[in-house]
């Protein structure tokens, strides 16, 4: 895909520069996909088409943190135009957002069986 650089936005938000043609530049290399460790002291990643949309996409204000999702209009994961891209709520939480809560409300670590389902949990000290 031939990308027309003359019409390419460059915005920089939590240390890193993004492109509305979905790019980020780290360290001398630009990123088209994956993900890129914030440089806002938190040490945390966030996908590609995460720090796109938080660019170049207002985001709704009845959207809480929590609640934040980025999707892809055409499917395609490895697209992040911001043409590509909206804000969405999920529609309802999926069972890996309901383990991680009750994960962290109980501050233990889950214990799954050999087919994935949850048996017990051991209590962190």
């Amino acid at each position: 895909m031939k990308i027309e650089t003359e019409k390419e936005i460059w915005k920089t938000i939590y240390g890193r520069e993004v492109s509305n043609y979905g790019r980020v530049r780290c360290q001398n290399k630009i990123i088209e996909s994956g993900q890129v460790r914030l440089r806002d002291g938190t040490n945390r990643r966030k996908r590609v088409s995460w720090l796109v949309a938080m660019a170049f996409i207002p985001k709704p204000s009845d959207l809480d943190l929590e609640e934040e999702r980025v999707i892809h209009l055409d499917k395609n994961s490895e697209n992040n135009m911001v043409s590509n891209l909206a804000w969405a709520k999920p529609k309802r939480k999926t069972k890996r957002d309901l383990l991680k809560q009750l994960r962290k409300e109980m501050a233990c670590r889950l214990v799954y069986d050999a087919t994935g389902n949850v048996i017990g949990y051991l209590k962190e000290i």
